[in-house]
Protein backbone atom coordinates (compact mmCIF):
# COMPACT_ATOMS: atom_id res chain seq x y z
CA UNK A 1 0.00 0.00 0.00
CA UNK A 2 1.22 3.51 -0.51
CA UNK A 3 1.96 5.82 1.76
CA UNK A 4 2.73 9.75 1.00
CA UNK A 5 5.37 10.87 3.50
CA UNK A 6 6.10 14.73 3.36
CA UNK A 7 3.65 17.48 4.54
CA UNK A 8 1.59 18.68 4.30
CA UNK A 9 -0.50 15.71 4.08
CA UNK A 10 1.53 13.67 6.83
CA UNK A 11 4.62 13.33 9.06
CA UNK A 12 8.52 12.86 7.47
CA UNK A 13 7.91 8.82 8.25
CA UNK A 14 5.49 6.32 9.22
CA UNK A 15 5.92 2.90 10.59
CA UNK A 16 3.74 0.56 8.74
CA UNK A 17 2.76 -3.15 9.95
CA UNK A 18 1.51 -5.83 7.80
CA UNK A 19 -0.96 -8.42 9.12
CA UNK A 20 -1.31 -11.82 7.73
CA UNK A 21 -3.19 -10.76 5.09
CA UNK A 22 -0.92 -8.54 3.94
CA UNK A 23 -2.30 -5.37 4.71
CA UNK A 24 -0.70 -2.64 6.13
CA UNK A 25 -2.14 -0.82 9.21
CA UNK A 26 -1.93 3.14 8.25
CA UNK A 27 -1.70 6.21 10.96
CA UNK A 28 -4.86 7.88 11.56
CA UNK A 29 -5.63 11.51 12.07
CA UNK A 30 -6.91 14.63 13.69
CA UNK A 31 -7.64 16.52 10.20
CA UNK A 32 -7.42 20.19 11.08
CA UNK A 33 -8.27 22.35 7.91
CA UNK A 34 -8.92 26.25 8.09
CA UNK A 35 -7.26 29.83 7.82
CA UNK A 36 -4.77 31.50 10.29
CA UNK A 37 -6.67 30.80 13.23
CA UNK A 38 -6.30 27.03 12.64
CA UNK A 39 -3.19 27.81 12.07
CA UNK A 40 -2.43 29.13 15.51
CA UNK A 41 -1.82 32.75 14.79
CA UNK A 42 -0.48 34.59 17.67
CA UNK A 43 -0.12 32.14 20.43
CA UNK A 44 3.61 31.89 21.69
CA UNK A 45 6.02 29.61 23.61
CA UNK A 46 4.06 27.05 25.33
CA UNK A 47 0.84 28.15 24.12
CA UNK A 48 -0.90 25.54 22.45
CA UNK A 49 -3.57 25.52 19.53
CA UNK A 50 -6.72 23.71 19.49
CA UNK A 51 -5.85 21.51 16.93
CA UNK A 52 -2.59 20.44 19.00
CA UNK A 53 -4.60 20.10 22.25
CA UNK A 54 -7.59 17.95 20.58
CA UNK A 55 -5.06 15.67 18.31
CA UNK A 56 -3.12 15.42 21.73
CA UNK A 57 -5.71 14.05 23.78
CA UNK A 58 -7.30 11.55 20.91
CA UNK A 59 -4.16 10.26 20.77
CA UNK A 60 -3.69 9.39 24.26
CA UNK A 61 -7.33 7.71 24.13
CA UNK A 62 -6.57 5.85 21.16
CA UNK A 63 -8.93 7.50 18.84
CA UNK A 64 -6.32 8.81 16.29
CA UNK A 65 -2.37 8.32 16.07
CA UNK A 66 -1.40 12.14 15.36
CA UNK A 67 -2.46 15.26 13.29
CA UNK A 68 -2.30 16.78 10.22
CA UNK A 69 -2.96 20.55 10.34
CA UNK A 70 -4.05 21.19 6.90
CA UNK A 71 -4.58 25.09 7.53
CA UNK A 72 -3.93 27.90 5.00
CA UNK A 73 -3.40 31.26 6.52
CA UNK A 74 -5.48 34.30 5.23
CA UNK A 75 -7.27 31.75 2.56
CA UNK A 76 -10.60 30.65 2.52
CA UNK A 77 -11.55 26.79 1.34
CA UNK A 78 -11.67 26.95 -2.26
CA UNK A 79 -7.79 25.99 -2.15
CA UNK A 80 -8.24 23.30 -0.32
CA UNK A 81 -11.80 21.95 -1.45
CA UNK A 82 -9.61 22.14 -5.43
CA UNK A 83 -6.67 19.77 -4.04
CA UNK A 84 -8.81 17.69 -1.86
CA UNK A 85 -6.18 14.79 -2.73
CA UNK A 86 -4.10 16.93 -0.68
CA UNK A 87 -5.70 18.42 1.72
CA UNK A 88 -8.00 15.71 3.00
CA UNK A 89 -6.42 12.88 3.67
CA UNK A 90 -7.74 8.72 3.86
CA UNK A 91 -6.19 8.84 6.76
CA UNK A 92 -8.79 11.02 8.84
CA UNK A 93 -10.83 9.95 11.34
CA UNK A 94 -12.54 13.31 12.81
CA UNK A 95 -11.87 16.54 11.89
CA UNK A 96 -12.67 20.20 11.96
CA UNK A 97 -13.59 22.63 8.80
CA UNK A 98 -12.92 26.81 9.92
CA UNK A 99 -13.25 29.46 7.36
CA UNK A 100 -15.69 31.66 8.47
CA UNK A 101 -13.77 34.75 8.93
CA UNK A 102 -11.84 33.69 5.94
CA UNK A 103 -15.12 33.69 3.92
CA UNK A 104 -17.98 36.09 2.58
CA UNK A 105 -15.74 38.08 0.25
CA UNK A 106 -17.15 36.17 -3.02
CA UNK A 107 -20.46 35.70 -2.30
CA UNK A 108 -21.99 36.63 -5.51
CA UNK A 109 -20.88 33.52 -7.14
CA UNK A 110 -21.10 31.12 -4.29
CA UNK A 111 -17.62 29.24 -5.18
CA UNK A 112 -16.72 29.49 -1.48
CA UNK A 113 -19.73 27.64 -0.51
CA UNK A 114 -19.64 25.02 -3.13
CA UNK A 115 -15.96 24.58 -1.90
CA UNK A 116 -17.01 23.78 1.91
CA UNK A 117 -19.75 21.54 0.34
CA UNK A 118 -17.39 19.42 -1.19
CA UNK A 119 -14.94 19.15 1.41
CA UNK A 120 -17.91 18.33 4.06
CA UNK A 121 -19.13 15.97 0.99
CA UNK A 122 -15.41 14.39 0.82
CA UNK A 123 -15.30 13.56 4.14
CA UNK A 124 -18.61 12.36 4.46
CA UNK A 125 -17.61 9.71 2.03
CA UNK A 126 -14.67 8.84 4.02
CA UNK A 127 -16.78 8.48 7.06
CA UNK A 128 -14.95 11.03 8.81
CA UNK A 129 -16.39 13.18 12.40
CA UNK A 130 -16.60 16.47 11.09
CA UNK A 131 -17.40 19.63 13.35
CA UNK A 132 -17.34 23.21 11.30
CA UNK A 133 -16.19 25.46 13.69
CA UNK A 134 -17.06 29.25 13.09
CA UNK A 135 -15.42 32.16 14.80
CA UNK A 136 -17.97 35.08 14.84
CA UNK A 137 -15.97 38.01 15.17
CA UNK A 138 -18.39 41.25 14.61
CA UNK A 139 -15.84 43.95 16.13
CA UNK A 140 -12.28 45.11 17.06
CA UNK A 141 -9.76 46.74 14.77
CA UNK A 142 -10.46 48.71 12.04
CA UNK A 143 -8.48 46.99 9.42
CA UNK A 144 -10.96 44.16 10.53
CA UNK A 145 -13.75 46.31 10.64
CA UNK A 146 -13.50 47.66 6.86
CA UNK A 147 -13.83 44.20 5.21
CA UNK A 148 -15.92 42.25 7.88
CA UNK A 149 -19.58 43.50 8.32
CA UNK A 150 -22.02 42.10 10.28
CA UNK A 151 -24.36 41.61 7.65
CA UNK A 152 -22.21 39.07 5.40
CA UNK A 153 -20.78 37.30 8.69
CA UNK A 154 -24.40 36.53 9.63
CA UNK A 155 -25.28 35.06 5.85
CA UNK A 156 -22.10 33.00 5.73
CA UNK A 157 -22.85 31.52 9.18
CA UNK A 158 -26.03 30.87 8.60
CA UNK A 159 -24.76 29.01 5.09
CA UNK A 160 -22.15 27.37 6.79
CA UNK A 161 -24.70 26.06 9.70
CA UNK A 162 -26.94 24.49 6.68
CA UNK A 163 -24.21 22.87 5.28
CA UNK A 164 -22.92 21.05 8.06
CA UNK A 165 -26.74 19.86 8.83
CA UNK A 166 -26.64 18.29 5.36
CA UNK A 167 -23.55 16.60 5.96
CA UNK A 168 -24.23 15.55 9.15
CA UNK A 169 -21.47 17.47 10.40
CA UNK A 170 -21.62 19.16 14.35
CA UNK A 171 -21.20 22.86 14.54
CA UNK A 172 -19.30 25.18 16.93
CA UNK A 173 -19.69 29.04 17.02
CA UNK A 174 -17.39 30.78 18.98
CA UNK A 175 -19.11 34.64 19.06
CA UNK A 176 -17.03 37.69 19.60
CA UNK A 177 -20.11 39.44 20.53
CA UNK A 178 -21.15 36.99 23.60
CA UNK A 179 -19.50 38.70 26.88
CA UNK A 180 -18.38 35.24 28.35
CA UNK A 181 -16.90 34.66 24.90
CA UNK A 182 -14.93 38.24 24.20
CA UNK A 183 -12.09 37.26 26.12
CA UNK A 184 -11.36 34.34 23.97
CA UNK A 185 -9.82 36.50 21.46
CA UNK A 186 -6.70 38.67 21.32
CA UNK A 187 -6.69 42.30 20.24
CA UNK A 188 -6.19 41.54 16.40
CA UNK A 189 -9.52 39.10 17.07
CA UNK A 190 -8.18 35.82 16.87
CA UNK A 191 -8.47 33.12 19.19
CA UNK A 192 -6.24 33.47 22.22
CA UNK A 193 -4.46 30.65 24.40
CA UNK A 194 -7.64 30.64 26.21
CA UNK A 195 -9.84 30.60 22.90
CA UNK A 196 -8.06 27.90 21.62
CA UNK A 197 -8.64 25.83 25.32
CA UNK A 198 -12.27 26.54 24.75
CA UNK A 199 -12.63 25.48 21.44
CA UNK A 200 -9.91 21.86 22.20
CA UNK A 201 -13.00 21.38 25.38
CA UNK A 202 -16.01 22.00 22.89
CA UNK A 203 -14.43 19.38 20.08
CA UNK A 204 -13.84 17.36 22.79
CA UNK A 205 -17.58 17.37 24.34
CA UNK A 206 -18.76 17.42 20.72
CA UNK A 207 -16.79 13.72 20.10
CA UNK A 208 -18.50 12.27 22.86
CA UNK A 209 -21.82 13.25 21.62
CA UNK A 210 -23.28 10.69 18.94
CA UNK A 211 -22.44 12.24 15.23
CA UNK A 212 -25.72 13.42 13.83
CA UNK A 213 -27.63 11.32 11.04
CA UNK A 214 -28.53 12.76 7.78
CA UNK A 215 -31.00 10.55 5.73
CA UNK A 216 -30.38 10.17 2.17
CA UNK A 217 -28.21 12.39 -0.50
CA UNK A 218 -25.12 12.13 -2.01
CA UNK A 219 -22.39 9.89 0.11
CA UNK A 220 -19.99 9.83 -2.67
CA UNK A 221 -17.00 11.64 -2.62
CA UNK A 222 -16.03 14.25 -5.36
CA UNK A 223 -14.41 12.76 -7.78
CA UNK A 224 -10.16 13.77 -7.86
CA UNK A 225 -8.77 15.84 -10.47
CA UNK A 226 -6.05 13.83 -11.33
CA UNK A 227 -4.23 15.84 -13.47
CA UNK A 228 -4.25 18.79 -10.89
CA UNK A 229 -1.21 19.91 -9.24
CA UNK A 230 -1.17 22.31 -6.16
CA UNK A 231 1.24 24.75 -5.04
CA UNK A 232 1.19 27.24 -2.48
CA UNK A 233 4.12 29.99 -1.64
CA UNK A 234 7.25 28.73 -2.26
CA UNK A 235 5.88 25.56 -3.52
CA UNK A 236 5.42 27.45 -6.68
CA UNK A 237 9.32 28.95 -7.11
CA UNK A 238 10.35 25.69 -9.79
CA UNK A 239 7.15 26.72 -11.85
CA UNK A 240 7.78 30.51 -12.25
CA UNK A 241 8.80 30.85 -16.01
CA UNK A 242 8.70 34.64 -17.08
CA UNK A 243 8.19 37.44 -14.63
CA UNK A 244 7.39 40.84 -15.09
CA UNK A 245 6.91 43.18 -12.13
CA UNK A 246 5.97 40.28 -9.99
CA UNK A 247 8.04 39.32 -6.87
CA UNK A 248 7.81 36.82 -4.22
CA UNK A 249 7.20 38.37 -0.94
CA UNK A 250 6.59 37.53 2.56
CA UNK A 251 3.47 38.89 3.79
CA UNK A 252 3.85 38.20 7.80
CA UNK A 253 6.32 39.88 10.22
CA UNK A 254 7.95 37.40 12.56
CA UNK A 255 6.34 34.20 10.45
CA UNK A 256 6.27 33.09 7.05
CA UNK A 257 3.10 33.89 5.02
CA UNK A 258 4.75 33.77 1.18
CA UNK A 259 3.00 34.84 -1.73
CA UNK A 260 3.96 36.06 -5.49
CA UNK A 261 2.96 39.97 -5.79
CA UNK A 262 2.07 42.20 -8.81
CA UNK A 263 3.90 45.45 -8.25
CA UNK A 264 2.87 46.87 -11.21
CA UNK A 265 0.07 47.53 -13.64
CA UNK A 266 0.49 45.53 -16.45
CA UNK A 267 2.80 42.73 -14.21
CA UNK A 268 2.77 39.11 -15.69
CA UNK A 269 3.54 36.09 -14.27
CA UNK A 270 4.15 32.87 -16.74
CA UNK A 271 3.75 29.46 -14.51
CA UNK A 272 5.40 26.51 -16.71
CA UNK A 273 5.06 22.84 -15.97
CA UNK A 274 6.66 19.99 -17.02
Amino acid sequence: VDVKCGFPPGREQYNCACSGAGEATLPTAFLALGGSNTCAHGLTGAERSYADLTANALRISGAVDGLVNNCVAAAGPTFAAACMGRYVPTSARYATVEYLPNMGFAESTGVEYRAVDALLQRLRALEVRVVVVNLYVTAGYKNWQQFTKRPMLETTHRKLLRLAAKHGAQSLTVNFSSPDQRGLFAHDNHLNARGHQFVHAELMRLYAEAPPTVQGGNNRAPQALTSTQCALGDELKPYVGHRSSFSKVNLCKGCKKVTWEAQAPGARLALCLN
